[in-house]
């Protein structure tokens, strides 16, 4: 266990389907999907419908000063995300890891963010929803697009490839040094 039971207990989870709804029994959790939304596949207009209504909340969530982190469940963590961004990352507006495959660029990943709501933030989200409604796509692939025209002075972090990585890329490269150490 890596300690993080109270952190749970003190978070409220967005299910976007029933059987993500159903596993969160005893968390604070609420539905946020529409009917016929259940079966949802990645690269489809529902789906991608779906992104751009997430992304819309998120930008409501940071207009009204909410910290928050956006993380999917194809993630890998060897600590606490929210003790380490706090410790080692509290003044960056955009934190999230590399999730390229070789480590070399910085490529970031849209499925693990953590959002302070500072106004260079507010603006870049902005920015996002504005794209994001014109443009079929995830935040990952148009966060990719607008980072690089990122507001004067926004600071973005990237958390270490060895205590945090996309489970998928994990699988396919190097194990994660789960001692922790």
């Amino acid at each position: 266990r890596l300690g993080l039971e109270n952190r749970l207990r003190s978070t409220l989870f967005v299910a976007i389907d029933q059987p993500t709804y159903d596993q969160l029994q005893g968390y604070n959790r609420v539905k946020w999907f529409a009917a016929g939304q259940e079966d949802l596949q990645y690269d489809t207009k529902p789906y991608y419908a779906l992104m751009h209504k997430r992304t819309v909340l998120i930008h409501d969530l940071l207009k009204a000063g909410i910290k928050l982190f956006l993380c999917e469940t194809d993630q890998v963590w060897v600590g606490d995300p929210v003790a380490y961004v706090m410790d080692h990352h509290a003044g960056a507006d955009l934190v999230t890891y590399d999730d390229s495959k070789n480590q070399k660029g910085k490529l970031p990943c849209g499925g693990f963010l953590f959002l302070n709501p500072t106004p260079s933030t507010v603006a870049l989200w902005g920015t996002l929803v504005q794209k994001h409604a014109k443009q079929m796509g995830n935040e990952q692939m148009l966060l990719q697009t607008i980072l690089p025209k990122k507001p004067a002075g926004m600071r973005v972090d990237f958390l270490p490839g060895d205590k945090f990585r996309n489970g998928l890329i994990l699988l396919q490269s190097n194990p994660l040094d789960v001692t922790g150490k």
